[in-house]
C-alpha cells in the first residue's frame, strides 16, 4: 500500500525502475508494455512470463492498494483507483487471447478485496 500511496502522490524512490513523477496509470501502462507478447511459434514461454509478471504484481499488493484507493471516501483517490482498475482490465483485454487468462487471478483479487 505504501508504494501505491507514494505513486499516487508522484513520488519515487532511488530503487524505482520508473522515473519519478509518473502517475499510477503511466506505471501500469509501462508494466503492461513490458509483458512479453506471443512469439508466433509453438513456444509458450510468453505465457509463463505473463504469469510471472502478474504474480509479482499481485504479491506487491497492487490490487489491494488500488481497491483501497477506489473505496476511499476522498474523490481524488476514488477516481484514481477506478481509472487504474479500468486501465488494468482494458490492458488485460488487449493481450493476446492465450495471455488473457493469466489476468484472472488478479481480477479475482480486485473483487475479493472489494468484498472484504
Amino acid at each position: 500500500m505504501y508504494i501505491v500511496s507514494r505513486m499516487h502522490s508522484g513520488g519515487g524512490g532511488e530503487n524505482d525502475n520508473l522515473p519519478r513523477g509518473m502517475s499510477i496509470n503511466e506505471k501500469l501502462s509501462s508494466f503492461f508494455s513490458a509483458i512479453p507478447r506471443e512469439s508466433g511459434g509453438d513456444d509458450n514461454s510468453y505465457i509463463d512470463s505473463t504469469e510471472k509478471y502478474l504474480t509479482i504484481f499481485t504479491n506487491s499488493s497492487v490490487p489491494a492498494s488500488l481497491v483501497m484507493l477506489y473505496t476511499s471516501p476522498l474523490k481524488a483517490n476514488k477516481s484514481c483507483g477506478e481509472s487504474s482498475i479500468k486501465l488494468f482490465l482494458n490492458s488485460c483485454l488487449a493481450l493476446p487471447d492465450e495471455q488473457q487468462s493469466c489476468c484472472l487471478p488478479v481480477v479475482l483479487e480486485f473483487f475479493w478485496h472489494r468484498v472484504h
